[in-house]
C-alpha cells in the first residue's frame, strides 16, 4: 500500500514539474516572438535559450533559434565584408522564417548580399578590362580606369584590391620606363646634334680662310659665295700670298687679282 502511494506521489510531482516546464517553454517562446517583433534579436535568442534549457527537443524553439541566430551571424559577416560566407549562412536559414516577423529583415539582407555580389562580379569584369588595357600598352588609361571605377567602389573585395593595386603598379612602371626612354633618346639626339655642330665647326676651322676687307673678317670660299649672293656684286679678299684678289663668280676668272 505504501509503495502504491509513493508511486502516485512521484507521478503527481512529475506532472507538476512537466506542467511548470511547459509553461516556462511556452512563455519563453512567446517572449522571444515579442522581442523579434521589436527587432531585439539578442533578447529573443536569450529567451529561446531559456526555453531550450527547459526542453532541448522543442521543435519551435530550435527552429526559431536557428532562424534568428542565422540572421544575426549573416548580418555580422556582411558588416565585416565577408559576403560569400554571409550568403552561405543566409541561404541556409530554415525556409519557415517566412512565417515570422523577421521575414522582412532576412529578405532585405538577402537582397543586400545578392546586390553586393553582382557589384563584385561587375568589378571582376572591370579588372579584366584593365588587364586588357595593360596588355595593349594603354598604361595611362589602365591606371585611370582602375582608380576611377574599381578602387573607388565600396564593393571591391580585398582580393580584387590586391589585383587592382598590382595592375596600377605595373602601369606606373611602364609609364616611367617609357618616360625614361624618351628622356634618354632626347639626350642622345642633343648629344648627336652637339657632336655634329662641333664637327662642322672643326671642319670650318680647318678650311682655308681668306680675309675680306669690307667685312673685316676671314671667310671660306663657300662663305664668300654666300656673301656674293647676298650683296650681288664682286668684292675684294686677300689671298695667302698677301695679294688682293677680286671674288667674282660672274667672271671667267672668279678669283683673279684685283690689281
Amino acid at each position: 500500500m505504501k509503495r502504491k502511494v509513493s508511486i502516485m506521489l512521484l507521478l503527481m510531482l512529475t506532472l507538476i514539474l512537466v506542467g511548470c516546464g511547459n509553461s516556462v517553454v511556452k512563455k519563453s517562446i512567446e517572449q522571444a516572438k515579442t522581442s523579434i517583433e521589436s527587432k531585439e534579436y539578442d533578447k529573443a535568442l536569450a529567451s529561446l535559450q531559456l526555453a531550450l534549457d527547459e526542453d532541448k527537443e522543442n521543435e519551435e524553439a530550435n527552429k526559431l533559434y536557428s532562424i534568428v541566430d542565422g540572421y544575426q551571424k549573416a548580418k555580422k559577416l556582411v558588416d565585416e565584408n565577408k559576403i560569400a560566407e554571409a550568403k552561405e549562412i543566409i541561404d541556409g536559414i530554415n525556409s519557415a522564417y517566412i512565417n515570422y516577423v523577421i521575414k522582412d529583415d532576412i529578405d532585405n539582407l538577402k537582397s543586400q548580399i545578392n546586390n553586393y555580389l553582382k557589384e563584385v562580379e561587375n568589378i571582376t569584369a572591370l579588372l579584366n578590362e584593365a588587364e586588357n588595357m595593360l596588355n595593349n600598352k594603354q598604361y595611362a588609361e589602365c591606371k585611370s580606369h582602375i582608380n576611377d571605377k574599381i578602387l573607388a567602389s565600396q564593393y571591391v573585395t580585398d582580393e580584387q584590391k590586391v589585383k587592382a593595386d598590382e595592375l596600377v603598379k605595373k602601369s606606373y612602371e611602364a609609364i616611367n620606363e617609357i618616360e625614361a626612354q624618351r628622356i634618354a633618346e632626347e639626350k642622345k639626339k642633343k648629344e648627336e646634334a652637339k657632336k655634329l655642330e662641333e664637327e662642322k665647326k672643326h671642319q670650318q676651322s680647318s678650311e682655308r680662310r681668306y680675309y675680306v676687307p669690307h667685312l673685316n673678317k676671314s671667310l671660306t670660299m663657300d662663305e664668300m659665295s654666300d656673301e656674293f649672293n647676298k650683296i650681288s656684286r664682286p668684292f675684294d679678299y686677300v689671298g695667302d700670298n698677301g695679294i688682293t684678289y677680286m671674288f667674282n663668280p660672274w667672271s671667267t676668272k672668279p678669283t683673279e687679282p684685283a690689281y
